[in-house]
């Protein structure tokens, strides 16, 4: 092997080894999180459907007294 490409191969070596293949692997807390963020995007707007339900029951209402 020529000197250069055999340098190169000494100083890249370490790179790969940092970066092997490794399998999926199930992770709770990666379950945790996704289910977290499910609910704090979830909870808002479920809350501005009911109000904005009960706010036009109201509406509807005050229509129908008139």
């Amino acid at each position: 092997m020529r000197p250069a490409v055999h340098a190169s191969f000494l100083r890249n070596r370490g790179l790969h080894q940092k970066r092997r293949k490794r399998t999926h692997v199930f992770s709770p807390l990666r379950l945790v999180i996704l289910v977290v963020s499910g609910v704090l995007l979830f909870i808002p707007g479920l809350v501005l459907t009911i109000v904005g339900l009960q706010n036009q029951g109201a509406v509807l209402d005050r229509l129908q007294e008139v």
